[in-house]
């Protein structure tokens, strides 16, 4: 590879970050060798800080990819390996103290040892086996899900005592292993093994998670066996002894497997060997009859193992065997629902969870079985990560088909995808992100662990980026009640933030800043001001699902917004000369806005009550929590549902009563004559309990 090409390929990567440019250039970089050269670390470098700190799927894929190669550290290769861990890790293990776990803030730890580490914590769950070397010990994890700095296991043999292993130390020394009689069995080396150890290299290659050199394996068994069951001499004859452990039986292959656990084991073992066994024509019978006779229950509650198993047959099976196997599944898996535009986004939850390469197999799978306009209408569901590597392998056409469905584009990873690739493939999609979608999606409350990162990541787009702005402002193409009515309707801005977003979008469109500097405009600033003093002392109410929500965005900015920004901040003083930083100067706003957020929320929740819509008596009186009828002199009716202070939603008639209609209605007795915001008059015809879907959404 000549240098001219290997530039060629750098430039092409900064332009199109595909998979399949990104691969390319991957395999370039291998056949160069040693990258230390100062030219060749200097390209990189430029293609890394091209891409920013947002990364998509494909790119953090890349660089986990890059780092493991010959190149050296650096402070650029540090913060683009935080960017792809953050794009890769799923939400529940996104977090600053996983992260110092992982090393990547010590420079001591080297950077092959940390991308080590990241695929061991994607690995952990309960009841793997761990052997730590440390004390050569075997153990059973016990707990994940209170995973934080360390990670409770038992011990296997002996009295099963319990214990902790800091989180930093599992990573980086233990070996981990799947569950199973046979990892069990030599774990055992209190006495002498009964099986040969060819058998136990087999176990171990079969139930190993972690990259095992044939040396590693050797002190593995060495640390277990001696001094403890045998002398030095017996186990150097046993390691090297061949001999089938006595009492063995046929192997069975994975077609065989009696449930989704055993499947995946064998399969595992299979992809493992030299030369994995043929797939026969009774193979594939014994596969189909499997899948056939799968029950839903089974898939419900087993749903990672059946994707784990999927995963591994896009590896042994080719496209038309997957889709003869596998032909009775899509009707009777969760994460497949019938209609996935309407489906709670909780079925999706396992795309959230999966590394990069287990999601383009599965999508793989899904593509050998499912129609592409099928997939196209469960992309728009998915959280951002798993978003970027199906729409990888969906066509434009599938896309815009399933974007013209009403509602199909209003989700912030959607609209993320949307913005991030605009310069690649989606500029006739740009027209789903504006003002209205925008909001929309950042009103959406209750929101699962997986897409919340997205919505979080939408708000500062909304927030900081002009570019961003701009489309918004271009969007609405000179209609100003859009941009202005939308912002009225941003349930998750203070009305300080109200007007500050005004302000950005005024200095880029002349319409919306003379709106803002005629009377109408400066109303509204003046009515966001009298709302924003008024309201500094007085208690407010709002739904368990509201209060949730805020407090999570509270503990969000505390434990992740603000330890990324001041890391951030000191990456951006490393630079030097502050007076022409623009990383120091965005970062610095960026502290000042969480600042200014985090005094907002502590503010409003220490006066804000949660209300249990349920417990609400609802009679005469139109009060928090009730459904209100008004009646115009013309005849006509409208009805709304009388919510907490940050529980509006106009598309659902949902209504805030801290808004001027609220408050005008609210207090007033069924029958009573109203006087409306816009001089409208009518009477308040009934005022009644809220429907059971209401009330479910507030919980």
């Amino acid at each position: 590879m000549n240098e001219k090409n290997l530039e060629d390929l750098l430039v092409a990567a900064a332009e199109d970050s595909s998979v399949k440019v990104l691969e390319n250039l991957l395999q370039a970089l291998r056949a160069v060798g040693d990258l230390s050269a100062a030219d060749t670390v200097e390209k990189v470098d430029f293609l890394l800080e091209s891409w920013e700190d947002h990364l998509d799927a494909a790119q953090a894929a890349f660089c986990l990819e890059l780092f493991g190669l010959n190149i050296p550290d650096s402070a650029v290769h540090r913060r683009a390996l935080s960017a792809a861990l953050k794009t890769l890790l799923p939400p529940y293990l996104n977090k600053s103290g996983f992260l110092r776990a992982l090393g990547l803030r010590d420079q001591a730890v080297p950077v092959r040892d940390v991308i080590r580490r990241f695929h061991n914590l994607l690995q952990l769950k309960n009841n793997l086996i761990v052997f730590i070397p440390e004390n050569s010990r075997w153990c059973i994890i016990n707990n994940i899900d209170a995973l934080n700095g360390s990670v409770a296991v038992s011990s296997i043999g002996g009295t099963g005592a319990t214990s902790a292993i800091p989180l930093q130390n599992l990573l980086n020394d233990a070996r981990l292993f799947l569950p199973g009689p046979e990892i069990l069995k030599i774990a055992d080396g209190n006495r002498k093994p009964s099986f040969s150890g060819q058998d136990y290299r087999n176990i171990v290659a079969a139930k190993a998670l972690t990259r095992l050199s044939p040396e590693d394996v050797r002190k593995m068994a060495l640390a277990t066996f001696t001094p403890q069951a045998m002398s030095s001499e017996e186990f150097k004859n046993w390691y090297e002894s061949a001999k089938p452990a006595a009492g063995g039986s046929a192997e069975r292959r994975s077609c065989e497997g009696r449930s989704l656990k055993e499947m995946g084991i064998i399969l595992a073992q299979e992809l493992a060997a030299p030369k994995p066994p043929a797939i026969e024509a009774d193979d594939l019978a014994h596969f189909k009859q499997f899948f056939d006779n799968l029950r839903p229950a089974i898939i419900t509650r087993e749903v990672d193992l059946l994707a784990d198993v999927l995963v591994k047959l896009a590896d042994r099976l080719d496209k038309e065997q997957l889709r003869q196997v596998l032909s009775s599944l899509p009707a009777k898996t969760i994460f497949w629902p019938a209609d996935p535009l309407t489906a709670p986004l909780e079925q999706f939850a396992i795309f959230g969870d999966l590394n990069v390469k287990m999601l383009t197999k599965l999508f793989e799978v899904g593509l050998a079985i499912l129609p592409e306009e099928y997939l196209a209408r469960c992309a728009v569901r998915l959280p951002l990560r798993s978003l970027n590597v199906l729409c990888e392998q969906l066509s434009d056409a599938a896309l815009q088909e399933v974007f013209k469905t009403p509602g199909a584009g209003s989700g912030s990873d959607l609209l993320l995808w949307v913005w991030k690739n605009r310069k690649k493939r989606s500029a006739p999609f740009l027209g789903l992100v504006n003002i209205q979608t925008v909001i929309r999606a950042l009103n959406q409350g209750k929101l699962p662990k997986a897409w919340g990162a997205a919505q979080r990541d939408l708000k500062t787009q909304l927030l900081d980026k002009a570019d961003f702005q701009q489309q918004l402002v271009d969007e609405a193409d000179g209609n100003v009640k859009v941009i202005t009515g939308a912002l009225q309707g941003a349930l998750f801005f203070s009305p300080g933030e109200r007007q500050s977003m005004l302000v950005k979008f005024a200095r880029l469109s002349k319409d919306i800043l003379k709106h803002l500097e005629s009377g109408v405009g400066q109303k509204m600033l003046a009515a966001d001001k009298k709302e924003e003093k008024s309201s500094q002392n007085e208690m407010l109410y709002t739904s368990l699902r509201s209060h949730q929500r805020l407090l999570q965005e509270l503990d969000d900015i505390i434990n992740i917004h603000m330890p990324e920004n001041r890391e951030s901040l000191k990456a951006a003083r490393a630079h030097g000369d502050f007076r022409e930083n623009s990383e120091f100067d965005a970062a610095k706003e960026r502290r000042n806005f969480l600042s200014r957020r985090r005094t907002e929320l502590e503010r409003d929740l220490s006066r804000v009550q949660g209300v249990n819509f349920r417990n609400v008596t609802v009679e005469d009186i139109a009060v928090i929590g009730c459904t209100v009828t008004l009646q115009f002199p013309d005849g006509g009716e409208e009805k709304y549902y009388l919510l907490g202070a940050w529980d509006g939603d106009p598309d659902k008639h949902y209504l805030s009563y801290k808004t001027r209609l609220g408050e005008a209605i609210y207090g007033h007795d069924a029958g009573s004559k109203l006087h409306l915001p816009g001089d409208r008059e009518c009477r308040l015809l009934k005022v009644e309990p809220l429907p059971e879907e209401v009330l479910a959404e507030m919980e």
